[in-house]
């Protein structure tokens, strides 16, 4: 919706250049809301902190995905749309973090040659 109705300042506070280049990490949790959002994903699933800071990393990605194609006038969405993607977005990411043995399975796609 941020980005729907203000694409410009949206673009210049998340898409200018930035001289040194930030960390996705580092960028994700300096938002101003991302302790609050850390707290409330975290009493809503019981995930622990580091899963929590995934699944937190995991949906602001798609939801920035998502206003940058708004901004940039490059697709438009529905506010059903919006709320479809981004919950299907948070639902997805959630069940994979839950079933996700990390001893078992990599997150980086390997090469067959």
């Amino acid at each position: 919706e941020y980005a729907k109705e203000f694409p410009n300042l949206f673009k210049v506070l998340f898409m200018n250049s930035k001289e040194n280049n930030v960390n996705y990490n580092d960028m994700i949790l300096s938002f101003p809301c991302a302790d609050v959002c850390i707290e409330a994903i975290k009493e809503q699933t019981g995930l622990d902190d580091e899963n929590v800071r995934l699944l937190f990393k995991q949906v602001l990605l798609s939801g920035l995905g998502i206003c940058y194609l708004v901004s940039s006038k490059t697709c438009e969405f529905t506010d059903e749309q919006l709320d479809e993607y981004l919950g299907l977005s948070y639902i997805g990411s959630l069940i994979a973090i839950e079933n996700l043995d990390k001893s078992k399975y990599t997150v980086h796609p390997t090469r067959k040659d």
